[in-house]
């Protein structure tokens, strides 16, 4: 309750105030309404326009047909406030509640509708200005509408305060809006607790619900014992169709710790004739075995149109590269050469690799011809005098799937810093205008098509747009904005009637259907690649010369944590100065002979 209401208020104790509001607007003894919901809207849309706001005080239940039979609304200020125990309380609270008696009571009729009984208009308390009566609670309330578009805004990771500025623009200022920034908060706080526990679930939901959008949407997942989700693997119709165009080389690599529940997230990536990160598919994982990854293959094969790809790139997973023998028998399997050149460090001491890296990556890199990275790799491991590492000689036994000059021959889309001049006209199979003009058609004859206007974000832009189009060409003219509202008021009347209909449908068509599956959520996963970090030698020289200059103590200063020794210390320095000085001077207020330099 703010200051200025508290004053009116005390100037209203001897005089009632009455809301201006038109005749036609004002409830009246004897009005009939169909249902309580009309009931209830109108009386608010009168206390908006009166300043005041309104709740439910008490309703009366017919025990044998269990209806409400009657309702009483009340204004907000009705009742006395409760007398609070808390002694020496630093946050002092409004009174809200001051004994109002305004209030609109309906009770049902013999023909089934409700009339309103009493009517109360006089209220003892200010009532609100018309720039602060959104703040009301009554008038205060976030629609269906703006709840869906807030989750659709907070999917593409917009922040509730820049939905609010959204929501505010297009309501034409916050007074317009309906509700408050706490309302947006409030119904993030509520989604949140709605989620809890329901993770699997949801997420079957959101798989059907793109696949109802779309199509041409693919997805499967299967569950464990207690319907448990163990593997799941989804791919819309953009990257389906991306595969058809640029499926010859994929990138498979896991991830960890993504997610609550530590599932393995596998992505399907590639690049397309732009250079660009495109995504095939992902899936989700509970562990790394062969079968786990069979499994993603199997359905990674049946998501995508086209052939298997050529080549595919991974790290030196065994169970991976079985599953990839298994599912792609014809690709080409090559692995990642980061993985391999990024163990180097680790793998040899400090003071070899530091000697002969260069010399590693000048085999490997500048070899044009597999009998050159031969000779070459031989000289190398002989003059430093590896021949016995037994990490090296496995990275040399399998050279066919990560030495460039092995894999050349393969087209690999520039996922390689060198490329063969005969493979090089591929990516030209890649800058076309009518790259993706083809047709995609996937295993069972249907098209994949990217496109859906089923979106709540979608139908809403086309709206809006409609609708300012409208209002800019009738706003300049009294008749034309008067059709204008005449025409949406009944519009809007027959949305209702439509919006009852799909609603009891709705419920008619989802209680006749099949049952829908549950899923419950994954269990905890312990990954092979999760957990602590392994640090290369790089890394851990970096630290320790690092951990070695924070403790550095300076023996000329004393002073510790410095960038500077004793050779070049400042204090030092300065001392040498000032004595040599003070030598110069006493050497020539002698009788010419020089005196002996002091040191300190």
């Amino acid at each position: 309750m703010t200051a200025q209401n508290v004053a009116g208020q005390s100037n209203c104790e001897d005089s009632l105030c009455v809301p201006e509001v038109a005749l036609d607007r004002k409830p009246h003894k004897g009005q009939e309404f169909d249902t309580l919901d009309d009931a209830y809207e109108f009386y608010n849309k009168y206390a908006k326009e009166g300043g005041f706001s309104i709740r439910i005080n008490s309703s009366k239940i017919c025990k044998e047909s269990n209806d409400i039979i009657r309702k009483e609304y009340v204004c907000f200020k009705e009742g006395q406030a409760r007398q609070s125990k808390v002694v020496n309380c630093k946050r002092r609270r409004g009174i809200i509640r001051g004994g109002c008696s305004a209030k609109l009571v309906v009770v049902k009729s013999e023909f089934g509708k409700y009339m309103v009984r009493i009517f109360v208009e006089e209220h003892n308390h200010a009532l609100s200005s018309p720039r602060m009566v959104h703040l009301l609670r009554s008038h205060r309330s976030m629609s269906a509408a703006q709840k869906n578009l807030s989750q659709q805004l907070a999917a593409v990771n917009i922040p509730t305060c820049q939905q609010i500025g959204l929501f505010e623009l297009q309501a034409g200022g916050l007074q317009n809006m309906g509700c408050v920034q706490r309302d947006f908060y409030n119904n993030d706080r509520n989604l949140q607790n709605e989620l809890k526990g329901h993770d699997a679930d949801m997420l079957y939901e959101h798989f059907q619900s793109e696949k109802e959008k779309n199509s041409s949407f693919f997805y499967n997942i299967k569950a464990g014992c207690d319907d448990r989700i163990t593997h799941c693997f989804w791919a819309d119709a953009v990257c389906r169709r991306a595969y058809k165009f640029y499926g010859d080389v994929i990138v498979f690599d896991t991830t960890y710790n993504t997610n609550r529940y530590s599932m393995i997230f596998a992505p399907f990536v590639g690049v397309n004739n732009h250079g660009q990160t495109i995504v095939f598919g992902c899936g989700f994982l509970s562990d790394e075995t062969t079968e786990s990854f069979l499994w993603l293959f199997e359905q990674f094969k049946e998501a995508m149109p086209g052939d298997d790809p050529k080549m595919i790139i991974t790290d030196q997973d065994p169970a991976m590269a079985k599953a990839i023998s298994l599912a792609f028998p014809f690709t080409f399997h090559r692995f990642c050469i980061w993985h391999i050149l990024n163990k180097f460090s680790e793998r040899l001491s400090k003071t070899v690799h530091m000697e002969n890296y260069r010399h590693f990556q000048k085999c490997i890199w500048e070899s044009n011809t597999v009998e050159e990275f031969d000779a070459l790799w031989k000289d190398v491991i002989d003059k430093a005098k590896l021949t016995e590492n037994e990490w090296l000689q496995g990275v040399y036994e399998i050279r066919s799937k990560w030495v460039p000059a092995y894999v050349n021959h393969v087209f690999s889309a520039g996922m390689s810093s060198s490329q063969r001049a005969e493979s090089n006209h591929a990516i030209f199979k890649r800058w076309t205008k009518a790259a993706k003009l083809e047709r995609v058609i996937d295993g069972d004859g249907v098209e994949i098509n990217d496109c859906s206007d089923k979106s709540i974000l979608l139908r809403r832009t086309k709206l809006f747009q409609l609708a300012s189009n409208v209002i800019d060409k009738a706003v300049l003219s009294e008749a034309a904005s008067k059709l204008v509202i005449e025409n949406l008021e009944d519009a809007l009347e027959k949305v209702k009637l439509v919006m009852k209909s799909c609603r009891s449908e709705g419920v008619l068509e989802k209680n006749s259907g099949m049952q829908q599956p549950h899923f419950n959520e994954p269990l905890q996963v312990r990954a092979k690649g999760c957990g602590k970090r392994l640090k290369g030698g790089k890394e851990k020289a970096k630290e320790k010369a690092k951990g070695k200059d924070k403790g550095r103590r300076c023996n000329g200063c004393g002073l510790v944590g410095q960038s500077h020794d004793k050779r070049n210390c400042p204090l030092l320095i300065k001392r040498l100065e000032l004595n040599t000085e003070r030598n110069i001077n006493l050497s020539d207020s002698s009788d010419g002979s020089y005196a002996s330099t002091d040191y300190p």
